[in-house]
């Protein structure tokens, strides 16, 4: 027997089967099950924080309108500015902490509770002086815009 090359015996060889992308592992379900999670997560905490902060995009509204309607009258505009922090306070603090503030003690209240001390030390007699400058209710009303937008951001100052 002349046996010849064993290899010339051999018949080609079969490529395997493709692999098949579908169905995937448990892993990648695991993986997708925990991502869906995750994003839904993430949105209902974003959308409730979007309505907890509901009240405090009203108030620059409200305050925006305030500056506009009341901006010939600044007794008005700062009595005004002033309620509408004190509602705003009242919402986001406890209410036997602001509820009874006024005067220096109020205006302290806004200082400690916002960056920067946006409001003049001297300025608790403001909102109820019977004629501020109008200079004053502007700049007050400017305090309580930086006031309003510091509370957005969750910053407590002291």
């Amino acid at each position: 027997m002349n046996p010849g090359d064993p290899l010339d015996t051999l018949k080609p060889l079969r490529p395997p089967p493709a692999i098949d992308g579908w169905p995937p592992a448990p892993g990648w379900w695991l993986l997708a099950l925990v991502a869906g999670l995750t994003l839904l997560a993430l949105a209902w905490f974003l959308l409730h924080r979007w309505r907890r902060r509901a009240y405090l995009r009203r108030a620059r509204q409200e305050l925006a309108g305030l500056r506009q309607r009341l901006a010939d009258d600044p007794a008005a505009l700062t009595a005004a500015c002033n309620a509408l922090l004190k509602r705003v306070a009242l919402v986001r603090y406890p209410r036997r902490q602001t509820a009874a503030l006024a005067g220096d003690a109020w205006i302290r209240f806004l200082n400690a509770t916002a960056p920067g001390d946006p409001f003049p030390a001297d300025g608790g007699r403001l909102p109820y002086a019977p004629t501020p400058a109008a200079a004053d209710a502007a700049a007050f009303c400017a305090a309580a815009e930086r006031w309003l937008r510091a509370q957005g951001r969750g910053e407590r100052h002291r």
